[in-house]
């Protein structure tokens, strides 16, 4: 078998299984007819001659699984084990996992129907272009090759769409089980605040320095500091910044309104990054002392990345509530 109808014979098999809420019947151990596994080398036969007279093993519900059924989904597998190199069980096992399986996915299909879950022609389209194109194929031609390796492209679709109807019905089921309160959400989303590295922030500071001589006596720098503080005060207040700038000032090359712009938190000075840390966008912080002279400091901008991602997130989470 090719590695293309590996893939096909994949996508087949189921992988989880719901509780059954169908009754099922089956024959007891060593009543009526037995199943047969053929040799893996032996390919179905349609001829009378070399063709099992075919039975009913299982019913769910009223869908009867049959013989053949069983026969040629445990060859599919045995066949697949074989050329992955895997431990292929013996034939009664492996006919006795396949017919479990067959019951699970009958019972979980029937569920699915019932509960109103359909697929729809475009997503069968969409799933077969899927496998073509994981083949670097063209659609046309993978139809081509698993006819000519013998499995029907009416059955390659109709196991395509149980396939489907499978995995909606894990994902209703899954969503239908998880259940988060605000409070979580909340919380999640907080923690991811905390965890973010300040220094990946992006910040623009607008500053008042008043500057402090190095030969300055301790009456002028005290003098001074009042000076900053008074302009601390009055932005507190609501007085405009700008203005404010211009009164008190003596920063060189200062941007409009005193702006130091945009830059990563990392390339402005910890003294500053840790006065505005607090802050909300617009607010003043108390005077600051460098070894320049005073600094009141005003956040003008925060582009935070957390800021942004955690919407993402958020969205995620409270997409199930």
């Amino acid at each position: 078998m090719t590695r293309l109808a590996r893939i096909a014979l994949a996508c087949l098999a189921v992988t989880a299984a719901l509780p059954l809420a169908a009754q099922l019947r089956a024959p007891s151990v060593g009543a009526g007819p037995r199943l047969a596994l053929p040799a893996p080398s032996a390919a179905p036969s349609t001829g009378s001659a070399t063709r099992q007279a075919d039975y009913i093993v299982a019913v769910v519900n009223s869908e009867p699984i049959t013989n053949n059924e069983v026969r040629t989904r445990a060859l599919r597998f045995q066949q697949q084990l074989s050329q992955q190199g895997g431990a292929v069980p013996s034939a009664r096992e492996l006919l006795s996992l396949t017919l479990t399986q067959l019951i699970s996915e009958r019972a979980q299909l029937q569920h699915a129907r019932d509960i109103g879950i359909k697929v729809e022609e475009g997503a069968i389209d969409q799933a077969e272009a899927s496998i073509a194109a994981q083949n670097q194929l063209e659609v046309a031609e993978l139809r081509r090759r698993i006819q000519s390796e013998g499995l029907g492209l009416t059955q390659f679709r109709d196991d395509l769409r149980n396939q489907l109807l499978l995995q909606r019905l894990r994902e209703r089921d899954f969503e239908a089980r998880v259940r988060i309160s605000d409070l979580e959400a909340d919380q999640f989303l907080a923690e991811q605040r905390r965890n973010v590295d300040p220094s990946k922030a992006e910040i623009n500071i607008a500053q008042i320095l008043v500057a402090v001589p190095e030969s300055a006596t301790p009456a002028q720098v005290a003098e001074l500091k009042a000076k900053a503080q008074q302009a601390y005060d009055r932005a507190r207040t609501g007085a405009d910044f700008t203005a404010l700038v211009r009164e008190f000032s003596n920063a060189p090359q200062a941007g409009p309104g005193g702006q130091m712009g945009m830059r990563p938190a990392d390339r402005y000075p910890q003294l500053f990054v840790d006065a505005v840390k607090p802050l909300a966008v617009g607010a003043v912080a108390a005077p600051v002392q460098s070894g320049a002279g005073f600094h009141v400091l005003k956040l003008v901008e925060r582009n935070q990345p957390s800021a942004v991602d955690s919407t993402v997130p958020e969205a995620r989470v409270r997409h199930i509530l």
